[in-house]
């Protein structure tokens, strides 16, 4: 199955002027839990992209966040294949990338995403009967899972378990 960049990406993306705050930035990073932040111009168009990393070290809360952001912005258009994506974040040894649309910021699809994907098709039954016919894994509240009807159970049991 070929899943695409825009059906596994996180489309609610939290965004930022490149006038914000690194504070308030950061802020924003805590209130939603995420670890980065596309930054956008008027236009949508991303200009670059701060993650937490960027605010390990100290930096004064007053200074524009695009004074500390990565300028060069890893983008990736919603129509490739979640491989591309996960080929440029490997390649480009990066955690994140900015989904666009006619190069508008519509999503960041992270390596958790990706990971998430791996996850569902991990524990599948493989006899020859089913792997066609079945799902491997099923989009459930905007994140691929693994299908609950095709998992396997692979913990090893104990020798001494009798079941």
């Amino acid at each position: 199955m070929t899943v695409k960049v825009g059906e596994l990406m996180t489309a609610d993306v939290v965004t930022t002027s490149p006038d914000e705050s690194v504070g308030d930035v950061r802020d924003r990073l805590m209130k939603h839990g995420i670890h980065a932040m596309p930054i956008v111009d008027a236009q949508g168009h991303a200009v670059g992209i701060v993650t937490s990393t960027d605010l390990i070290p100290q930096v004064d809360d007053a200074r524009p966040v695009l004074d500390i952001a990565s300028h060069e912005v890893r983008v990736i258009p919603e129509y490739s294949l979640a491989s591309d994506a996960a080929r440029a974040m490997i390649k480009q040894r990066i955690h994140h990338l900015v989904v666009t649309k006619e190069k508008v910021v519509i999503g960041v699809i992270s390596s958790f995403d990706l990971l998430s994907l791996i996850e569902g098709r991990k524990f599948v039954a493989k006899s020859p009967s089913n792997v066609k016919k079945q799902r491997r894994y099923v989009k459930k509240d905007g994140r691929w899972m693994s299908n609950p009807e095709t998992s396997v159970d692979r913990r090893k049991k104990s020798r001494d378990d009798p079941s």
